[in-house]
């Protein structure tokens, strides 16, 4: 497995179905609707809206969303997590 080729793959699906992606845009915080319901995100020159926002970070998200410091901790190395796959075909 390529994680550098994985990611191209991704983004290339992403953008196939209509996505936009923002690389090197870092994200200081979420907009929320009258609600409290995120519908945005802040950059430092804009704030991005979107009916689905999808964060693409690193092991250091908790800075951001702060709930998530329960269930993510910084390591080093690389995870990918699959469903389970069928036994090669014989």
């Amino acid at each position: 497995l390529s994680p550098a080729k994985l990611a191209l793959a991704f983004a290339q699906a992403g953008r196939q179905a209509g996505a936009e992606l923002r690389t090197n845009t870092a994200v200081y915080g979420f907009v929320k609707n009258q609600h409290g319901t995120i519908t945005g995100v802040q950059t430092q020159h804009e704030a991005i809206f979107g009916r689905y926002l999808i964060l693409a970070t690193n092991a250091y998200t908790a800075r951001l969303w702060s709930s998530l410091e329960a269930v993510v901790t910084p390591t080093r190395g690389q995870v990918l997590l699959t469903a389970p796959c069928l036994p090669p075909a014989r």
